[in-house]
């Protein structure tokens, strides 16, 4: 009965674009927006969130951001350069996302998202993206 009703978690998993591994929801499939103005850390992050399957739309600014965020399958949002309005369009869709930043001082508009501080490696943030799947 437990694998028949693991295939089925991982069933469903799969349809709404993620997998459920040993009861661990995975960036695979998941489209994940990456807000970054400084292209060397938007590439790295790029990678790893490719390397664990994920589709990955980036934007150098947030108002590229922006024009991407109303994608259909959207499924979490990694921001450096942030906006309120970007920060509210996200949280109106229900799409979560993190802040990964090295600033002191976060946009009171964004104070609810969770925070990985710069310099923490690609890996450590799409664990941490893949927490916010769950």
């Amino acid at each position: 009965m437990a694998s028949c009703a693991y295939s089925l978690r991982a069933l469903v998993a799969s349809c709404f674009g993620g997998t459920i591994l040993a009861g661990v929801v995975t960036a695979l499939g998941r489209v994940v927006l990456i807000v970054q103005r400084i292209w060397v850390i938007a590439s790295a992050l790029a990678r790893a969130f490719e390397a664990n399957g994920a589709h990955v739309l980036l934007a150098a600014n947030p108002r590229s951001g922006l024009a991407l965020a109303d994608h259909p399958r959207l499924s979490a949002a990694v921001l450096n350069g942030w906006s309120r309005e970007l920060c509210r369009q996200l949280e109106v869709r229900g799409i979560p996302f993190l802040l990964y930043t090295g600033r002191d001082q976060i946009d009171d508009e964004c104070v609810e998202a969770p925070i990985v501080r710069k310099p923490a490696s690609p890996a450590d943030v799409v664990h941490r993206v893949e927490r916010l799947l769950i």
